[in-house]
């Protein structure tokens, strides 16, 4: 009897200590991702590495009556604000589809601050009704853009970038600064996307001090 009361009690402390160790793992990591959260995504130390596939630099110039929306109407005649975030996007890019979410958290968030939110496609190897079909897909409400221009004309920095990637643009087609790629981390891509938001609305800020 004393035996089975030995391993009964054995047993109950063994349960409770695997079930503190499993709530305490938990604990840990929701503290950790409190603080990733709150520490943001470093975006710049990933364009720091200046790897080839970041997409264009501040200064670059994305020619705005370039991209065209199914209609046939121009960027520079489509968009009203001083800043503009354009998603690069390709529809045989599993990763792009993987980040829908994201991107219409961004669709939805930048509607309510006043900067114009696209999703851009540079290449001409589907037609824009396609692409127009593809952003469908997505369920996300930005109006799609594709490349008028020869391919050759694509800024080359754009022709490697990877996707998706967020550009912020000026109303003049002026790259102020490149967001590159995604990741498989549902959490990081969150992290990435709202690390783009902070970064665009301290810009939009900035543009509005100006005189």
């Amino acid at each position: 009897m004393k035996s089975f009361r030995r391993l009964a009690l054995s047993a109950a402390i063994c349960v409770a200590a695997t079930f503190g160790t499993v709530i305490a793992i938990r604990g840990f990591s929701y503290v950790v991702n409190i603080y990733e959260d709150f520490r943001g995504y470093d975006y710049d130390a990933k364009i720091a590495k200046q790897y080839a596939w970041i997409g264009p630099n501040p200064g670059e110039v994305i020619d705005v009556t370039k991209l065209q929306d199914t209609d046939g109407s121009t960027l520079d005649q489509l968009s009203n604000t001083d800043l503009i975030l354009l998603t690069v996007v390709d529809p045989e890019c599993a990763a792009a589809k993987e980040s829908e979410e994201q991107m219409r958290f961004l669709d939805e968030s930048l509607k309510q601050k006043g900067v114009d939110y696209f999703l851009a496609y540079f290449s001409r190897k589907i037609s824009p009704g396609n692409l127009s079909e593809y952003t469908n897909s997505l369920t996300v409400d930005a109006k799609p853009l594709s490349w008028a221009d020869d391919f050759e004309n694509v800024l080359p920095s754009i022709k490697a970038i990877v996707y998706p990637s967020h550009i912020l643009i000026d109303s003049k087609g002026r790259v102020i600064k490149t967001f590159p790629g995604t990741s498989n981390d549902r959490a990081v891509r969150f992290r990435m996307v709202r690390q783009v938001l902070k970064e665009v609305m301290m810009h939009n800020q900035k543009s509005a001090l100006q005189p």
